[in-house]
């Protein structure tokens, strides 16, 4: 399945969503054409997050292999939502600031 240039793979199944080789920079396109609840994204390009906040039902979140992700400050946007958070990876990520505003396992 393909949607324009905005992935190159993208297969659906038991409501997640799995990204690979996202071509854009960020996730602008990609949240903006589906409803979005789990989202896996791996061995991609992106540099930030922006637009994820577009997703604002996302309960899981996962990042593996992002060798250019820099700026996850967009989570902030869909911390009240997210139940899981699995960030693997991803050596140029420093900021974890965000990670307060994520709720406590079992709040």
């Amino acid at each position: 399945w393909k949607l324009e240039s905005c992935w190159d793979v993208a297969i659906f199944a038991r409501q997640k969503t799995y990204i690979e080789h996202v071509t854009h920079e960020d996730l602008k396109e990609v949240c903006r054409e589906t409803d979005l609840h789990n989202l896996f994204i791996w061995m991609s390009n992106i540099k930030s997050l922006d637009g994820i906040e577009q997703a604002e039902n996302m309960e899981s979140l996962f990042l593996e292999s992002l060798k250019s992700l820099t700026d996850v400050s967009a989570i902030e946007n869909i911390a009240p939502s997210l139940k899981v958070l699995i960030i693997n990876s991803c050596p140029k990520l420093k900021d974890f600031s965000f990670l307060h505003l994520l709720p406590r396992p079992g709040a």
